[in-house]
């Protein structure tokens, strides 16, 4: 009779806690639906707060923290940005728009190398991804590894980047 009973109150308790945890996320869901219309409004602070509230609430949101990292970057907070990417990237490792963000935030502070990185995850996730091939391929034109960027840049046009051609012409025949 005690473990039936143990086993009622158990599974009672663990349905309490999915009621809740889906009521949380609903709640975070809707701060960053009106962030996201804060955002077409141009107003990034009030953006900005909106997410960090579903953040309080679902601290593991992804959505949130990329969101939240597009507002600062359009504030021209990059670090803040690039933080924020890191956390959308460590709830969510497969979240290629984050590793796009991130690898430009690390181009433009000269994290060459780091942008590779980000760039080479971007293709694992989606070995499609001609636009990650491009990016990836001037990251290693910069540093100096043209066969490198060729390799790229011809993968990138046949993932449909149509800027790959004028680099391939340029610079690799």
């Amino acid at each position: 009779m005690y473990k039936k009973n143990a086993l009622k109150i158990l599974l009672l308790v663990s349905l309490l806690f999915l009621i809740s945890c889906s009521q949380e996320k609903y709640k975070a869901e809707e701060f960053v639906k009106t962030g996201n219309k804060k955002i077409r409004q141009d107003n990034y602070s009030g953006a900005i707060a909106d997410y960090t509230k579903a953040i309080e609430i679902y601290p593991e949101f992804a959505n949130a923290y990329f969101s939240r990292g597009n507002a600062k970057f359009r504030l021209m907070d990059f670090r803040g940005a690039n933080k924020d990417y890191d956390k959308a990237i460590e709830f969510n490792s497969e979240y290629v728009d984050a590793y796009v963000n991130r690898g430009r935030i690390k181009i433009k502070f000269g994290d060459i190398t780091g942008a590779i990185e980000d760039y080479t995850k971007i293709i694992d996730i989606d070995g499609k991804n001609g636009d990650a091939y491009f990016t990836r391929g001037m990251a290693k034109f910069k540093l100096g590894d043209k066969n490198g960027a060729c390799l790229d840049w011809k993968e990138a046009e046949e993932n449909g980047n149509i800027q790959a051609d004028e680099m391939l012409q340029k610079y690799c025949r």
